[in-house]
């Protein structure tokens, strides 16, 4: 892993977080070959000064709802069976069935590469509301309003032993929207 003073990929990341950049990273795709499956072994996600990301399902796209699920990476509102875990891990955010940019246009994604950008637009949000945070504080934003895992708006399947939280942008800045309003109805004028 190394440390920020050797002149590593640590080193050069802890440098970008100097420099007032929030750094967020996926905690990486072993969980379901069982070889890598701690966030530890990866870099960057086992460095402390990132924010590491796991990755859930989140089919029906509300916290703590009651879908079916994926057909291949778990229940609605579960860990992905792909998502690495650990102690390294800090915050969970969807990452199965994500609308995702693709060259020639838009197709839908899987893997814990997709939770990190729910993130990242949440310390943009803490970085907008807030003249400049350093990293460390729009880290302690996010974490602070995030949803337990144990929570109704929480996720299941994670049996490491550390409960990272679940992303909870509707709360930040302000009161927490629990649970997240329905969309309206769309009327067709026939």
């Amino acid at each position: 892993e190394g440390d920020c003073n050797d002149g590593s990929l640590h080193d050069a990341v802890c440098d970008v977080i100097d420099a007032g950049i929030t750094v967020v990273v996926a905690a990486g795709n072993g969980g379901s070959d069982s070889i890598g499956d701690d966030a530890a072994g990866s870099a960057p996600g086992g460095f402390d000064e990132v924010i590491t990301v796991s990755a859930i399902v989140d089919t029906d796209r509300k916290p703590g709802g009651e879908d079916y699920g994926h057909f291949f990476w778990g229940s609605d509102d579960s860990l992905a069976l792909f998502s690495n875990w650990g102690a390294d891990v800090d915050i969970a955010a969807p990452g199965v069935s994500i609308y995702s940019a693709w060259p020639g246009g838009y197709w839908y994604s899987d893997g814990t590469s997709m939770a990190p950008p729910h993130v990242a637009g949440a310390a943009a949000l803490v970085r907008a509301m807030n003249a400049g945070p350093s990293p460390a504080t729009a880290r302690n934003e996010i974490l602070a309003v995030a949803w337990p895992q144990s929570s109704p708006q929480g996720f299941s399947g994670d049996t490491d032993g550390h409960a990272e939280p679940l992303l909870n942008v509707g709360a930040l800045g302000g009161d927490p929207l629990l649970p997240i309003p329905p969309p309206p109805p769309v009327i067709n004028a026939t």
